[in-house]
C-alpha cells in the first residue's frame, strides 16, 4: 500500500499524457483562427458544461450528511459558487462573439439532442454518471482528475486566447479548477486508509482515465460540424 500521498501523485503521473493531449486539442483549435460562428457553438459547449457542473455540485451541497464537517461543506460550496461564476464567466464570452444573448435553455436542449445522437458528450456528463453513485471514493478519483485536466485546458486557453475578455475570464478558471481538483486530492487522500479501498481508487482512477480518454478531445474542444468531418 502507497503512502496516500504517493498514491496522488503517481494519480497525477499517470494522467500526464491525456492532460497534454487535451492541451494540445485546446492549442490546436486556437491555432487554426475560427471564425465567430465556430467560437460561438465552441464556447456554447463550455457554457453548457458549467451549468451541468453548478447544478450537480450544487445537489451534492444540498445532499450533504447532516453530520458532514464544517470545513468540506464550506469548500463542496464555494465550489458550487465557483460552478456558477464559471457558467457567467463563460455565457459572457458567448455573448461577446454572438453579439447578442444567447438563449442558455434552447442550448441545453440541442446539446442534449446532440449527445443522444453521440455527437456531443463532455465531462460534465460524466459528473452526473459518479453523482449517481452517492460514492464518496468515485466522487474523489472523479473530482481530482477530471478538474486537474480542466485547469490545464483552460490555462492554455487564457495562453492561446488574442481576445483580453476571453483571456482574463479563463485564467480566473483556470485557477479555480485547480482549487477543485485540489478538494478531490483531499478527499481522497483522507478516504485510502487501507489497502482494499487504494486498490479500489486506483480501479475507479483507471475508469476515469480511460472514459476521459474515450471522450477524445475532439468530441469537447471543436464545433460539432468539425468533429463529424474529421469522424467520417
Amino acid at each position: 500500500m502507497l503512502d496516500p500521498k504517493d498514491f496522488t501523485a503517481q494519480i497525477a503521473k499517470d494522467c500526464e499524457e491525456l492532460y497534454e493531449y487535451h492541451e494540445n486539442s485546446v492549442k490546436e483549435f486556437m491555432d487554426s483562427n475560427p471564425n465567430n460562428e465556430q467560437f460561438v457553438q465552441y464556447f456554447t459547449n463550455r457554457m453548457i458544461n458549467e451549468r451541468i457542473n453548478c447544478t450537480e455540485i450544487s445537489r451534492r451541497v444540498a445532499n450533504l450528511d447532516i453530520n458532514t464537517p464544517a470545513e468540506d461543506m464550506f469548500l463542496l460550496s464555494k465550489q458550487a459558487w465557483d460552478e456558477a461564476k464559471h457558467f457567467r464567466m463563460v455565457k459572457e464570452i458567448v455573448e461577446f462573439y454572438k453579439g447578442s444573448e444567447v438563449d442558455v435553455e434552447a442550448a441545453m436542449k440541442a446539446s442534449r439532442e446532440r449527445e443522444k445522437q453521440g455527437g456531443d458528450i463532455r465531462p460534465a456528463t460524466l459528473l452526473e454518471k459518479f453523482e449517481a453513485s452517492e460514492d464518496p471514493l468515485s466522487i474523489a478519483v472523479y473530482q481530482y482528475i477530471a478538474e486537474g485536466m480542466a485547469a490545464r485546458n483552460w490555462a492554455m486557453q487564457a495562453k492561446t486566447s488574442s481576445e483580453d475578455f476571453v483571456r482574463s475570464r479563463y485564467e480566473e478558471i483556470a485557477k479555480d479548477e485547480k482549487f477543485h481538483s485540489n478538494i478531490g486530492k483531499r478527499s481522497l487522500e483522507q478516504l485510502i486508509e487501507d489497502p482494499d479501498t487504494q486498490v479500489r481508487a486506483r480501479k475507479i482512477a483507471d475508469e476515469v482515465i480511460n472514459l476521459l480518454w474515450n471522450i477524445g478531445c475532439i468530441a469537447q474542444h471543436v464545433p460539432t460540424h468539425a468533429m463529424q468531418d474529421l469522424q467520417a
